[in-house]
This record gives structure tokens, C-alpha cells and sequence, in this order.
């Protein structure tokens, strides 16, 4: 893939002169927003982007916009200058991170009377968290058994027609942003990968010592219901892609700092060419209470994930997202960023085809529906970090069977536009006409999408 080297490293020196990459949990962040950007040529502005990322757009007619140019360096020279550290930057929120041991109110005071500052928020990050939390999951052995539940998973769907019809996923890219994929480069399930080229990049946004492929199974279990290798027979729902591993969680910490490590993660994604995002990802709580977000907070773009998150579809890329396990918890509604708008966020049902007790709810009064579709993530079948298969719970194993679906359907029909194709498995889904609170409007009928696609059925 061309990546224009050239210039990502002049953007390299260029945007990083003054910051620091150096992420202390125990210190306080904020995020510091800017009221404009600098204009750049349109020519210059192409060369941040690889090849694949360009040819996205085109393919989608997507035009470049402000969301696009770079942070004003002299903006962060400006702060920098005013004895603040700067550690990172976001293009898409115009904004900068700050790290400081503690931020006075007249820290934030000084910084909200420059002039080119729109507003500063808190990230929070005072407290640390002991040891890792982990799920127990069921070790199982019997390959048959989990090829069988897999297929007839496939069928519900209608990704067995795409399988049939020869669409497996292949030329569309699949970024998956999670906390790690412990084992991916040495367990024999995914060497083909690495064989075949189909791993992309392997990037970690946390600026941690927790190295990526030895720290979190989470990210392992995700790919593995996307492309695994057993013996000599390929396996998956969307086993030809192209995938993009990237790291944006701590797993030693639970802090408001990880949303700005997903939002550089989907950021990165949009610049090498990503199609599809698959994010199994949701903030509510935190180590520190004072960090916690409200249920108030949902459908009011106030997390700065799901202000990210709505923006992927305008860049041409679909983003899908998990609903939640908060259904049988206080919380009970879906997390962050699935309350975004233009995405995919998926609830979790059992083999029956009915809302699991733990999958989050939406809001009857939101003009949203979300989660607005739902796939299988009770008793999925995955492979862990010791490489056995092993039964996963959660809508974080729902969302690649419908990340996959996306991949498989565009490789069909690669004119169609982001947000066609999630409206497009909005309305062929099975409960398309009732949509319910913890489902939305269900699991994907593809064989439903090609035949509308086709001109076999109207709506």
C-alpha cells in the first residue's frame, strides 16, 4: 500500500515538535479545543493520506473538509510557551492534550483566555486500579462443535449467500481498536495472516509499556470470529480482509485518557485506508467515580468518542460498535460511543434470536435507535491466547458478525456509500418494522439487502 512516506514524516516533525509522549496515569489531563484551523492546499492535504484512503473518498465522493487539516502548530507552540505540556493532539476534535500533576482552576483559567481556545475539558485520571480484571470462559475442544454453531450463525444472517456467492471480505479493511491481542503473532490459528499479508498495521496509541500482542486476549477472541486457519481449512466471517490491529486500551488502568487513545486509533484508521471499524469498545465508569459519566450524557455528543465515532460514516468508513452488557446493571443503556449517531451499534442476542439479559437498552424517546441492530453474543465461540477455543459472553463478540457483514456486502456492491450501506441494514433487518430496546431493529437479513440491491424486492 502506498503510504506517502515522505510526508507523513515532514507531518511527523511537524505536528510533534513540541509534544511529549510520555502518558503518566496518575497525572491529570484535559483536552484543550481550538476555534478554527489553517487552511491548507488541497494538494498538500492528499499527501497525509495513503492511497487507499484516497481512493475511499473518491470511490464515495467525499470531498476534503476542515474536519481534515492538520492542529495549527503555532496554536500548540502558543501553549506550549505558557509552560504547559503538551502530549498529543487530535485533528478531528481540534484539540490537544495537556498533562499536568494537577490542574488548577487557574490552569484552566489562563488556557480558556487565549484567544484561539473554544473551550477545555477534563479527562480525569487520578486514581490507578490493582490487578486485571478477567472473564472465565469455558475451554472447549471439540472443532466440530464450534464450526457448526458458527455456520448456523452465518445462515441466520444470510452471510452463508454471501460466502456461497464467493464474497468472503476480501480488499475491504478492517481496523479493530481494542485493549490488546495477546498471542495473534505466534498462535498457528492466524500465521496465514501474516503469510498472506493481511495484516496491515499493528499500532499502539496508549504511549504504554503493555506490549500488544502479550497483554489482553479480548482483541485475540475479536479477530478470531473474523479469520482463523484450522489444519488447512480457513475459517471466519470475513476471512480475506485486510486487518489493522490497533491497541487503545490500557488494561492496568480504566481511566477517561483511554477515549483520546480510541479517537487517535479511528483517526489513524481514516489515514491508511480503513473501510470498516470494528470497536468492541464502551466507556460509562471509571476508576475514580469523579470520572464517571451520566446517563444524562447519552445522544448529547458529549463523549468525545461518540463525537469521533459520528464522523467516521462523512469520512466514508462504517463504524461499528458494541451496545453494552448493562442491561441487568444499574446503568441498564448502552455505553459510549454507541449512543453515536451515522454508525452501527449492536446489541447481543442468544442462539434463540432474543435479547441476552445483560444486553444494554436504548431509549424509547431518543430519536436514535440504537442499538440499531443486534447479532449473537451468548455462547460465541472464540480462540483465546493459549489458542484453545474457549465460549465468549457479551456484545463485544456481536459486533464482528456484523462487522463482517458490512465487509462481505461491500465487497459485493463497493459503489455504496457509508451511510447507504447502514441504512441499508437497517431496513432489511428482521425487526426492521418493531424496533425493540435492547435489539433495535435486529439481525441483518442479507439475503433481504442483495435482493433489494438487485431490484428483487421494494420497499
Amino acid at each position: 500500500m502506498a503510504k506517502n512516506k515522505g510526508f507523513f514524516l515532514f507531518l511527523f516533525l511537524f505536528i510533534f515538535i513540541n509534544v511529549h509522549a510520555e502518558i503518566i496515569p496518575t497525572h491529570s489531563y484535559v483536552l484543550v479545543f481550538f476555534k478554527d484551523k489553517k487552511e491548507i492546499p488541497e494538494a498538500q492535504l492528499k499527501l497525509l493520506f495513503s492511497s487507499a484512503s484516497l481512493a475511499r473518498r473518491e470511490r464515495q465522493g467525499i470531498s476534503f473538509d476542515e474536519v481534515d487539516y492538520p492542529v495549527h502548530q503555532a496554536y500548540i507552540q502558543k501553549i506550549s510557551s505558557k509552560g504547559f505540556v503538551v502530549e498529543d493532539y487530535s485533528k478531528w476534535l481540534n484539540a490537544v492534550l495537556l498533562r499536568k500533576p494537577f490542574f488548577k482552576k487557574r490552569d484552566i483559567k489562563e488556557l480558556c483566555s487565549l484567544d484561539f481556545v473554544d473551550n477545555v475539558e477534563y479527562l480525569g485520571g487520578q486514581s490507578q486500579l490493582e490487578g486485571y480484571r478477567t472473564s472465565n470462559h469455558q475451554v472447549l475442544s471439540h472443532y466440530e462443535e464450534v464450526s457448526t454453531l458458527a455456520h448456523s450463525y452465518y445462515r441466520k444472517m444470510g452471510l452463508d449467500t454471501l460466502h456461497a456467492m464467493g464474497y468472503w471480505g476480501k480488499n475491504i479493511h478492517i481496523g479493530i481498536i481494542d485493549g490488546g491481542f495477546w498471542g495473534v503473532n505466534s498462535l498457528k490459528d492466524f500465521q496465514h495472516l501474516y503469510q498472506n499479508g493481511q495484516i496491515d498495521e499493528v499500532q499502539d496509541f496508549t504511549h504504554s509499556n503493555e506490549y500488544i500482542y502479550s497483554v489482553s486476549s479480548h482483541g485475540t477472541k475479536i479477530l478470531s470470529l473474523f479469520s482463523t486457519m484450522n489444519g488447512n481449512k480457513l475459517q471466519g466471517a470475513a476471512p480475506l480482509s485486510t486487518f489493522s490491529l490497533l491497541k487503545s486500551e490500557w488494561i492496568s488502568h480504566e481511566i477517561p485518557l483511554e477515549e483520546f487513545f480510541f479517537v487517535k486509533a479511528v483517526e489513524y484508521c481514516d489515514s491508511i485506508g480503513v473501510d470498516v471499524i470494528n470497536a468492541s469498545i464502551g466507556y460509562n465508569y471509571f476508576e475514580d467515580i469523579r470520572d464517571n459519566y451520566s446517563r444524562n450524557s447519552l445522544y448529547s455528543h458529549k463523549s468525545i468518542s461518540s463525537r469521533v465515532a459520528s464522523l467516521a460514516a462523512s469520512r466514508g468508513m462504517i463504524f461499528v460498535t458494541s451496545a453494552g452488557n448493562e442491561g441487568n446493571q444499574p446503568w441498564k443503556e448502552v455505553t459510549f460511543p454507541a449512543d453515536a449517531d451515522s454508525i452501527l451499534a449492536v446489541g447481543a442476542l442468544d442462539f434463540k434470536e432474543q435479547a441476552v439479559v445483560y444486553a444494554s437498552y436504548g431509549r424509547a424517546n431518543s430519536p436514535l435507535v440504537r442499538p440499531n441492530v443486534a447479532a449473537f453474543g451468548d455462547k460465541v465461540y472464540t480462540i483465546n491466547e493459549e489458542g484453545n477455543y474457549v465460549l465468549s459472553y457479551g456484545s463485544s463478540y456481536a459486533a464482528p458478525w456484523v462487522t463482517a457483514a458490512v465487509a462481505c456486502l461491500w465487497e459485493m456492491y463497493p459503489n455504496l456509500k457509508a451511510i447507504e450501506l447502514i441504512k441499508l441494514l437497517e431496513c432489511t433487518s428482521k425487526d426492521a418494522d418493531k424496533p425493540q430496546l435492547q435489539s433495535g431493529f435486529g439481525i441483518p437479513d442479507l439475503k433481504k439487502a442483495i435482493n433489494l440491491l438487485e431490484g428483487k424486492i421494494q420497499f
